[in-house]
């Protein structure tokens, strides 16, 4: 318990009473606490208030003096006397209270004899004070007896103590009321919220208590209770009663703290009701003349108990027969158990890959380390991701397992399993390898023989410049533009399936440049102006910013929005408009592509962005198309480290919007900012390769 001296006695009542003791017999006092804190002061003489502790340079020595004595009293009950670095008699004493030093109360200023007065004179003439004056007031300092004075401030020292014990029992009295008070509301609330039936025997008077909960668990009457509280053989289930009465006896007899027992007891109503039966028993003379203690419903938890356990029996059923890999690692990384198939599929037994022995056994190299070290790094607050792991099973053969993990935990937030699911993709990872192979070269197999046909339809295309008008050379001229704008076509699906594959691999690289991102959206589509409103459709381009300069790849933005146009154009009708905004976001930049045209139904919004996926998949549909375009769109973008995402109405049109980040991480490495479209006849080339879907009258 932690008090003060100040929070046992009124302090201004002491120093009231010490004012009192002062004039009936002219002794000063005062009372500083172990903080250093003055509590009373009664009758200081001058020569102290007016002059030591006024002058800067004597008051160090009063405040030298104040902290050399205060040790002793600390350590000592004893009444000591000392004279101060200025000359003056103090004494004092402490005052301690059931053992603990609260303050200590001083008489003085005073002398034992008569003083030295060449001293104070020397010390007048130290500290400049005017000598007349404190001579003076150093006449006015008592000279006493010694024993004399130690009587009376031991006086006033039981006093003190006296005062503040009787403090300290009221104080104590009041905490002891406060804690029985919220005691008492605590039990209250408990019982109430623990949903428990009270009971309690008293053997002294035979007096029986059952609380109303008590009795509309079990059904019975209070009247009935009471009669069979006599023989409970008749209502405790013959297979518990026995153990019952022993724990029941056990307490009795060696006074444990209590007893608990699980019973069944048979109900009013004529069945058996799993209970809790709870209970503690107090003594006089070794004798057990009260025992009382509660009664818990159990029937909610056995029933649970029972379908959890049916439960586990049943999905270990199927985590052993499930065609999943299954392991569960404890909190210091052992594997503590696996799945009856994973024991299967990989062909080691228990011993060889429980505990630690997992890393070495599964795992080539230092891979089984450098798992163990990420499962201890493990956080709760963590989302454990998907993980791929080339596993070493019995037969030597090395499979690629997808890990699934889930974190459980203790009841005080600490990590307790990690629980692993894998799936065994092997042949999958093997299939996506032949597939990537394979897109790899029938991409360079097709490219190869277009790039011929086109350089000689190009050849065609310059020798007919300045030919006579006759029809043969019109209708060479119009077969030989539908064969270009196919080799177009087909030159983006070949350039779409190259670049898709290299995204794969991982081998498409941006080349960053810096440059104005305003200008270059703004470039891009004026450049096609004059193809969408071939078409009857308005081309709008808005900006709220001028110039704002940031890191990208500009040619993978410039085929990011020829794409978004082109689609735009393809799937809006004679008569609608096509609007292209571009918003200033701080260290983002957003692209806005908006269309008057067809829209997309809401439940085909989540695959257009998947690869191969058309929203219109049969063979007469309206609008050409591959299915990759907004696929690769969609990784360019993200390869920026930004994100598209659609809007659409059907019937009403669609809106595409890129947010791209500056990326100004980027600009130490990043070319000099890049002059736009210098190569007018490049610039007309990638708009036929990106509109080649589109036909134009």
């Amino acid at each position: 318990m932690d008090y003060q001296l100040s929070d046992l006695i009124s302090i201004p009542q002491l120093q009231k009473l010490l004012n009192s003791f002062y004039t009936a017999t002219g002794i000063a006092t005062g009372i500083v606490s172990i903080n250093g804190d003055i509590l009373t002061s009664t009758a200081w003489s001058d020569i102290c208030t007016k002059f030591h502790r006024a002058n800067p340079k004597s008051s160090i020595r009063c405040i030298e003096s104040d902290k050399q004595a205060f040790e002793p009293f600390a350590r000592s009950e004893k009444i000591i006397s000392y004279k101060c670095k200025n000359g003056l008699i103090e004494i004092g004493t402490p005052i301690i209270i059931e053992g603990k030093f609260l303050a200590i109360i001083y008489a003085g200023q005073i002398h034992f004899e008569e003083p030295d007065i060449e001293y104070f004179k020397k010390q007048a003439d130290e500290f400049g004070f005017n000598e007349k004056e404190y001579l003076k007031a150093l006449r006015k300092v008592p000279v006493v007896k010694e024993k004399e004075y130690i009587k009376i401030l031991k006086f006033l020292k039981d006093l003190s103590e006296m005062i503040g014990e009787m403090g300290l029992s009221q104080l104590k009295l009041l905490q002891a009321q406060k804690k029985l008070e919220v005691s008492e509301r605590r039990y209250r609330l408990a019982l109430h919220g623990s949903n428990d039936g009270i009971w309690d025997i008293n053997f002294l008077d035979n007096t029986v208590y059952f609380s109303q909960r008590f009795i509309e668990i079990l059904g019975y009457s209070n009247g009935e209770l009471k009669s069979l509280i006599n023989h409970l053989d008749k209502i405790i289930h013959i297979d518990d009663i026995d153990s019952f009465w022993s724990e029941y006896y056990n307490h009795l007899d060696n006074k444990s703290d209590h007893f608990i027992k699980e019973v069944r007891i048979r109900t009013k109503w004529g069945y058996d009701k799993w209970v809790l039966v709870r209970g503690a028993a107090t003594w006089h003379n070794n004798i057990p003349i009260r025992v009382a203690g509660s009664l818990t419903d159990l029937s909610n938890q056995k029933s649970a108990e029972a379908s959890l356990k049916s439960a586990q029996v049943f999905s270990k059923a199927i985590i052993d027969y499930a065609n999943i890999v299954l392991c569960v690692f404890n909190s210091s990384g052992e594997l503590t158990q696996f799945s009856r198939y994973t024991q299967e599929l990989w062909g080691y037994s228990e011993k060889e890959v429980l505990g630690y022995a997992w890393m070495e056994t599964l795992y080539p190299g230092d891979a089984g380390k450098e798992l163990l070290n990420f499962m201890l790094s493990i956080d709760t607050k963590d989302t454990l991701p998907q993980l791929e792991s080339t596993l070493i099973f019995k037969d030597n053969s090395l499979h690629t397992i997808l890990w699934n993990s889930k974190i459980v935990t203790n009841e005080d937030g600490s990590i307790k399993n990690i629980i692993c699911s894998g799936l065994d993709i092997t042949e999958r990872k093997n299939a996506e390898r032949r597939l990537t192979e394979f897109f790899a070269n029938i991409s360079h197999e097709l490219r190869t023989p277009l790039n011929i046909i086109f350089s000689s339809l190009q050849l065609i295309d310059h020798c007919s410049v300045g030919a006579s008008e006759s029809i043969n050379s019109c209708i060479c001229k119009k077969y030989t533009k539908g064969m270009q704008q196919n080799c177009y076509r087909l030159l983006r699906l070949v350039n779409n399936l190259i670049d898709i594959t290299k995204i794969d691999a991982g081998y498409l690289e941006l080349n960053m440049d810096r440059c104005n991102i305003v200008s270059l959206v703004e470039d891009i589509t004026v450049s096609v102006a004059e193809y969408i409103e071939s078409k009857n459709i308005s081309l709008i381009f808005d900006t709220d910013i001028e110039e704002k300069i940031i890191c990208c790849d500009c040619d993978k933005i410039e085929r990011i929005v020829l794409n978004l146009l082109s689609n735009a154009t393809k799937f809006t009708n004679a008569g609608g408009f096509i609007l292209v905004t571009l918003q200033d976001k701080g260290s983002n930049t957003i692209i806005s592509i908006k269309d008057t045209g067809i829209g997309i139904e809401k439940s085909k919004l989540e695959i257009i962005f998947e690869r191969f996926k058309q929203v219109n998949k049969s063979f007469t549909r309206d609008h050409e198309g591959s299915g990759i375009g907004l696929s690769l769109v969609k990784h360019l973008v993200e390869m920026h480290k930004g994100s598209i995402k659609v809007t659409s109405e059907y019937g009403k049109g669609s809106e595409f919007i890129i947010e791209l980040p500056d990326n100004l991480n980027f600009e130490d490495t990043c070319n000099k900012i890049k002059k736009l479209y210098t190569n007018e006849h490049y610039k007309v080339e990638n708009i036929h390769i990106e509109f080649s879907d589109i036909y134009f009258s």
